[in-house]
């Protein structure tokens, strides 16, 4: 939305987890008003629930996780496009994990859950249609089990780790600060890194929807350069300042930033395609789409390739210190 005065008014989402890092920076460091952006953040329980009003004009940009019905909206003529990284699994051999499963202690203590055909019979935090089925199917595949082996519980993301904690799931897939939280509390013990069975995995994007993608691509050039700017800052790692801006927009401990695995969010924006051309084939299986989309309806990287001539932050050696 252009203001009278010339401002652009952006509505996006943002949740409380570290992979929206790059957000707050592009606000709190200036990234967004540089470019003449006001952000108007709009109230959401999980990003998925932006996937309809951001296909109505209701919402400008949506940061989320990959999803079958945002494919399925793009099938159906939708003009929703994905710009740009917002997190994706590290390499196999990574220093932390951004995103884990975590299992009650008693079960890695007890040693009753050691390998992953050690999963047969528990209780996982997720459904059919909820953010980590994904993961649990190839989980699943690596230990030579089926869906019917385990049990699905149907568990709001807001509570996951209240129902953890209570015992009323035995293991769910993690990211932070949850993750962090979740060990630092006792609860819960880290069990296998996200890296170690699905790297290089497109978990997380942003998306534009018909107002920046059909209607004013100019404010959509606009909100990626101070998106891309925010990435290189983000990149720096654990600087004093990025501490301090996340630790205050998230009400977290600063110490505790400091301590979390960071989600790896290439500096560049550029997203892994084939990897969500091969989600989309196990949708298919599963029966959640009834058929894949082409790079070329999902993907759209010309905002990105505008960044690449106009981008204005540079690192500073001073704030460079890094874990």
């Amino acid at each position: 939305e252009r203001l009278a005065d010339g401002t652009i008014r952006i509505r996006t989402v943002r949740l409380n987890y570290l992979s929206y890092a790059p957000l707050i920076l592009a606000e709190s460091q200036g990234h967004f008003a540089e470019q003449g952006i006001e952000i108007e953040w709009v109230p959401l329980n999980r990003a998925a629930d932006g996937l309809l009003p951001l296909s109505q004009g209701d919402l400008d940009v949506l940061p989320c996780i990959v999803y079958p019905g945002l494919f399925n909206l793009i099938r159906r003529g939708a003009a929703l496009r994905i710009v740009a990284d917002k997190g994706h699994t590290a390499d196999g051999d990574a220093d932390c994990s951004y995103m884990s499963y975590v299992a009650r202690t008693e079960l890695i203590e007890s040693g009753r859950l050691k390998t992953p055909a050690d999963i047969r019979g528990l209780r996982f935090g997720t459904s059919r249609t909820r953010a980590g089925f994904y993961e649990a199917c190839k989980l699943l595949e690596i230990a030579g089990l089926t869906v019917d082996d385990i049990e699905l519980v149907n568990v709001p993301q807001n509570v996951i780790m209240q129902s953890l904690a209570a015992g009323n799931i035995d293991i769910t897939l993690m990211g932070e600060p949850h993750l962090t939280q979740a060990i630092s509390e006792g609860y819960a013990r880290e069990w296998l890194p996200f890296q170690s069975f699905i790297p290089g995995h497109q978990h997380s994007f942003l998306i534009f929807g018909p107002t920046l993608i059909e209607e004013d691509r100019d404010a959509g050039s606009a909100f990626m350069v101070a998106y891309r700017n925010a990435l290189l800052q983000y990149n720096e790692g654990a600087t004093e300042r990025n501490i301090a801006a996340i630790a205050e927009a998230t009400t977290l401990d600063p110490a505790l930033v400091a301590r979390l695995c960071w989600a790896p969010v290439r500096a560049s924006g550029r997203v892994n395609t084939d990897d969500l051309v091969g989600y989309q084939k196990w949708a298919i299986e599963q029966g959640l789409l009834d058929e894949s989309v082409t790079p070329d309806r999902f993907w759209d990287g010309s905002f990105l390739d505008h960044t690449d001539s106009v981008i204005t932050h540079r690192s500073d050696p001073e704030h460079a210190n890094e874990r």
